[in-house]
C-alpha cells in the first residue's frame, strides 16, 4: 500500500474545463500543494486544465501512472478500471459513488469492477469515498477544494465517512495536531478497514491511529491486526442503532456489527473507542503527547471541584 500513497505519478481520471467539475478540484489541491510527482488529467472531452494537457482515455497517457483517481459516474467506472490494468497501473482511488449503497444496479457495477481488479492484479481504495491524503509528498486527492494543506504531522485520520475525516482532520490540525495520512475508505470493496491497520502499524511516519467505521467487513483480522499493532489506536465505531444503521446502509452500505462485540475486541485488544467526535478529538490530542516519565502529575486548578475531576481522572495509577 506505500505505493499507492508514496505513488510517484497519478492521473485523475473525470476532469474537464466545467467550473463545477470535482476532478478539477483534486488537480487543483495537487497542484496547489506542490504535489512531488508527475500529474496527468484524462477527461473524454480533452482540453487544457490547470496547464496539464487533458488525455481522452488512460490508455492514451505517455507513461503508466502508478496511481488512478477516479471520480465519474458509476456507469463508466468498471472500463475505466480495465483501461488503467491494460496500461499497467495496479492502485486506484475509486471517488464515484453509485454502487451498492443504491440498489441492485449499484450491485452489480461492483461487481464489474471486482472482475476488472482481479484480471489485472489491481488493488483499489473506494468505491465511494472522498480520496486520501499524504502530508510527506502533498498527495492530496480529495475531490473537494481543500483551502490549505493539512499540517503535517503523526495522527493517521482513516474514516469510511470521508465527511468525518476531512473534518476531524481539520479540527486537529486547528488544535495543532497534525497528520501523516488522511483516508476515506468509501465501500471497502477490495481494501477494509483490516488492510489499512495492517499497513499503519509499520508506517514509520504515524505514531497514532484514528479509525471511524459503519462496519467490520473482516473482524476477526482486524482484532488479530489491533493486537499486533504497538501503536495507540482509536476507535469511533457508529452505526449502533436501528437508524444509525438505516443511515449507514444508504450512506456506505454499512452493516452493522453487534456492540457489545466491538467492545469486547477493544478491552481485549487495548483500543480505545470513543463515541463522539469530541472524544475523538480529545483522545488522539492526549495520545500525541509525549509520555509520563513517571507517577508524578500535577493537577493546578482555580477551582476545587474541577481540581477534584482531575484527579479522578487520574485514577490510582499516576500518583500527584
Amino acid at each position: 500500500m506505500n505505493r499507492l500513497f508514496c505513488a510517484e505519478s497519478v492521473a485523475v481520471v473525470g476532469v474537464s474545463e466545467s467550473e463545477d467539475n470535482l476532478g478539477k478540484n483534486i488537480l487543483t489541491n495537487l497542484v496547489s500543494f506542490d504535489y512531488q510527482g508527475t500529474i496527468y488529467a484524462v477527461g473524454p472531452r480533452g482540453g487544457q486544465v490547470l496547464g496539464h494537457r487533458v488525455y481522452s482515455s488512460v490508455t492514451d497517457l505517455p507513461k503508466t501512472p502508478e496511481l488512478a483517481i477516479i471520480l465519474t459516474p458509476a456507469r463508466f467506472v468498471p472500463e475505466i478500471l480495465n483501461q488503467c490494468g491494460e496500461k499497467g497501473t495496479q492502485w486506484a482511488v475509486i471517488q464515484s459513488g453509485g454502487f451498492r449503497e443504491l440498489g441492485a444496479e449499484g450491485e452489480a457495477l461492483e461487481r464489474e469492477i471486482v472482475e476488472a481488479s482481479k484480471r489485472y492484479g489491481l488493488r483499489f481504495m473506494g468505491p465511494n469515498c472522498i480520496g486520501a491524503v499524504n502530508t510527506a509528498n502533498s498527495l492530496y486527492t480529495p475531490f473537494v477544494a481543500l483551502p490549505n494543506p493539512y499540517r503535517s504531522g503523526s495522527v493517521a485520520v482513516f474514516a469510511q465517512s470521508g465527511g468525518v475525516g476531512l473534518s476531524l482532520a481539520d479540527r486537529l490540525c486547528a488544535s495543532g495536531v497534525g497528520i501523516s495520512k488522511l483516508v476515506s475508505m468509501g465501500n471497502k470493496l477490495n481494501i477494509d478497514e483490516a488492510d489499512y491497520l495492517a499497513y499503519l502499524k509499520d508506517d514509520p511516519d504515524t505514531t497514532v491511529i484514528y479509525l471511524y467505521l459503519e462496519d467490520f467487513k473482516r473482524g476477526r483480522v482486524f482484532a488479530e491486526m489491533a493486537r499486533q499493532c504497538s501503536k495507540p489506536i482509536v476507535l469511533h465505531k457508529s452505526n449502533t442503532s436501528s437508524l444509525s444503521g438505516t443511515i449507514a446502509q444508504s450512506h456506505t452500505a454499512a452493516l452493522a456489527a453487534d456492540d457489545q462485540i466491538v467492545d469486547a475486541v477493544c478491552r481485549e485488544n487495548g483500543i480505545v473507542r470513543v463515541r463522539t467526535v469530541a472524544e475523538a478529538i480529545g483522545a488522539v490530542k492526549g495520545l500525541s503527547l509525549p509520555r509520563l516519565k513517571g507517577k508524578k502529575l500535577a493537577v493546578i486548578s482555580r477551582s476545587g471541584g474541577v481540581g477534584v475531576v482531575g484527579g479522578g481522572g487520574c485514577g490510582g495509577g499516576l500518583g500527584g
